[in-house]
């Protein structure tokens, strides 16, 4: 059929009308003549499903918009040792699920991800400058207030923490909880998808919390939980596994170890730490598939990828497409 954009006309071949690839059409049943002018009724396009997906090492992929992955939420734990990757992984699946029109809001306290506001020119970033697209760092009320109504707008943010964990780390604690409580109320009234990524998790979820942190902790561990009814997902980065609480992990669905050298940290992976059947001596046998002295040896990069949707794997993570940087291109600020 060949389709002519004049007043909602069609010119038909002799074709039933409706039987148009990819639309779906209302009206047309019968037959016409050649060259004869048609009356169409409402056309309405059909697009196929948008993908949504992670891919985080060759063969080893997730469909976010899967039943499964949307029903559960995702809560990503990405734990491991300075110089083990843990920040190029955040930054390769921050980087897809922004390239694929993904809202993200990103706690960095270490200025590592700026230079992913390549990756969506409508994002606003927070304390790495305040000049163009860049907006400056507080945490009063009315601050905090515009940067809820900016996510409520659908913009992403990518907030630069590093000056206050360098010299004020009861400010950074305090602007947290509220903005993340803030978050969450936004999304209760009204729900959408939304990845927020929390580096250094341990600061606001140990395991022993200092004093007067306890509610805090039991109010970040309910949005972890509760967070997937309203399109909240989380990705939390830790170096040291054992001084994160428990409870965190053990809610995680997404789950990528990389290298460690403490064993109090082994001693908490290897709780989750698979099992696979090797051979020794031309027998089979019953092994973890890392052990502790192996994890110590990963390169960087190296991980094993425990998730709920596929098989437990040991892999060698992708390269993001825009690594993590400290420096952030002039034209973004």
């Amino acid at each position: 059929m060949r389709k002519h954009c004049t007043q909602s006309r069609y010119i038909a071949r002799k074709r039933v009308c409706g039987n148009l690839s990819m639309l779906r059409a209302r009206g047309g049943t019968h037959s016409s003549l050649p060259g004869k002018v048609v009356m169409t009724a409402t056309v309405i396009p059909m697009p196929k499903k948008k993908s949504f997906t992670i891919k985080l090492a060759e063969g080893l992929s997730f469909d976010l918009n899967s039943k499964d992955v949307i029903g559960d939420g995702l809560r990503v734990w990405t734990g491991g040792e300075s110089g083990s990757g843990k920040t190029t992984a955040i930054a390769l699946f921050v980087g897809q699920w922004m390239e694929q029109g993904g809202q993200v809001v990103v706690l960095d306290p270490h200025n590592e991800f700026g230079s992913l506001g390549v990756l969506d020119l409508n994002a606003k970033l927070i304390g790495y400058g305040n000049v163009g697209r860049g907006l400056s760092l507080a945490d009063d009320d009315a601050t905090i207030r515009r940067y809820v109504q900016l996510v409520d707008a659908g913009k992403s943010l990518l907030i630069n923490l590093k000056t206050w964990v360098d010299t004020n780390p009861a400010a950074l604690d305090g602007f947290v909880l509220r903005l993340m409580r803030a978050l969450y109320e936004l999304r209760k009234t009204k729900p959408r998808r939304m990845l927020v990524v929390v580096d250094e998790a341990h600061s606001f979820m140990p395991e022993v919390p200092a004093a007067g942190q306890t509610v805090n902790v039991r109010m970040f561990i309910g949005m972890l939980t509760g967070g997937r009814k309203y399109g909240l997902n989380f990705l939390l980065g830790v170096q040291r596994q054992a001084i994160v609480d428990k409870t965190v992990l053990a809610s995680c669905n997404v789950r990528i170890f990389l290298r460690v050298s403490f064993f109090d940290d082994w001693e908490v992976i290897k709780k989750y730490m698979p099992y696979v059947t090797a051979t020794r001596d031309g027998k089979p046998y019953r092994r973890r598939m890392v052990e502790f002295e192996e994890m110590k040896k990963f390169q960087s990069g190296e991980a094993v990828v425990l998730a709920r949707w596929t098989p437990d794997m040991r892999v060698r993570l992708d390269m993001p497409s825009v690594p993590p940087s400290s420096s952030v291109p002039a034209f973004l600020l």
